[in-house]
């Protein structure tokens, strides 16, 4: 017998629950996390990530022979994930991880869950650029065939909550942004959670297989070697990595950053923490708030404040992606302008790998 959307109803004693299945992207933390705020007790809850091979291994439409990510950023997010699942694993829970498609493996565990229960919903902190809100939106097509509800954060990964700006359309010049969120006062950071609802008692995914998938990791231990050798801070993925680097930085060297922010060698000379801030291994909320925390304990105030500006820009482009939408990355750009452009097809893939002695990428 079907229900009246057309699906098979939970069988009976099952009907007394949801579940919730939430989908670690670029949020690879337990501190700051809104996604564990839509949870309760009464909850069933799936972690879960999805190694997309569009972002990690492939190249783009334009660049087939270009993969978007190196082997060194593959490896980074490996050990973030990993450690993410055992922070999961020390609370009694789990993170499933799947090597698919996401929005072909998450309606998948979606509609097995919903033989279990009487609601699904699915909760995500929902990106700002062109690609990643097409995923999403065949995302939500599937997930709404299937009578699932969907929650798309806001404001997850970014300094200040769009909620918090006010404005129907974000300004697309730094200026007026600038002088926009200099008044606004940014969210306090949430802890982590201590526990979470229990895991479901049926089998997620055919294709969970709880392993960091091989083609993540070819040739990276060679490349991270040579990172290491080039670079003078750690390359260690995860959150706790990311939050030892925040308060060694933050301790030992903010006091000196508007002098020294724009050299490229020395582990004190900027906070290096870009890396992490890209997967949300550190919230970039719980970074101003510990680079505030020491201007009240006597940092000067100057060099907190030019922190604080980098801040600021990172959020800036954010909004300017999610205002222009998929013009950002046409040649002729938001403001539509004709320039020339030579492309050299011999030449890229040998530019690519360039490396100075510095070993700062040359193209």
């Amino acid at each position: 017998m079907l229900d009246e959307n057309g699906m098979t109803p939970p069988p009976e004693g099952m009907t007394h629950h949801r579940i919730v299945v939430l989908w670690f992207r670029n949020d690879l933390r337990l501190h700051d996390n809104m996604l564990f705020s839509h949870v309760s007790a009464s909850d069933t809850v799936i972690p879960l990530y999805v190694y997309d091979k569009r972002f990690l291994s492939q190249g783009s439409d334009q660049l087939p022979m270009l993969p978007r990510a190196g082997s060194v950023r593959r490896r980074f997010l490996a050990d973030s994930v990993v450690e993410l699942q055992q922070s999961l694993r020390a609370m009694g829970s789990e993170l499933y991880t799947v090597d698919d498609l996401p929005e072909n493996v998450i309606p998948a565990i979606a509609l097995r869950a919903r033989a279990h229960a009487r609601s699904v919903t699915v909760v995500y902190h929902r990106e700002d650029t062109h690609e990643e809100q097409n995923i999403e939106r065949l995302l939500g097509l599937k997930l709404d065939i299937i009578s699932v509800q969907v929650v798309a954060l806001a404001g997850g990964i970014s300094l200040f909550h769009p909620d918090d700006v006010y404005w129907s359309r974000p300004p697309l010049n730094w200026q007026t942004f600038r002088s926009h969120i200099e008044r606004i006062r940014v969210r306090t950071p949430t802890s982590a959670p201590k526990k979470l609802p229990p895991l479901p008692v049926f089998k997620v995914s055919e294709a969970d297989s709880g392993a960091v998938p091989v083609w993540l990791l070819d040739g990276s231990c060679a490349a991270v070697l040579v990172a290491q050798d080039r670079g003078q801070v750690p390359l260690a993925g995860g959150e706790r990595a990311g939050l030892t680097r925040m308060r060694e930085y933050v301790s030992k060297g903010l006091s000196t950053y508007k002098r020294t922010r724009n050299q490229l060698s020395g582990t004190l000379q900027s906070s290096h923490l870009s890396a992490w801030l890209a997967l949300g291994c550190v919230s970039v909320r719980t970074v101003y708030a510990v680079a505030k925390r020491a201007e009240r304990s006597g940092c000067a105030a100057d060099h907190v404040y030019k922190f604080v500006f980098e801040l600021w820009w990172r959020d800036f482009f954010r909004f300017f992606c999610a205002a222009c939408g998929p013009r950002v990355f046409f040649l002729s750009g938001p403001a539509r302008r004709q320039r020339a452009w030579r492309r050299d097809e011999v030449n890229i893939p040998s530019d690519h790998q360039k490396v100075t002695a510095h070993g700062v990428l040359a193209c």
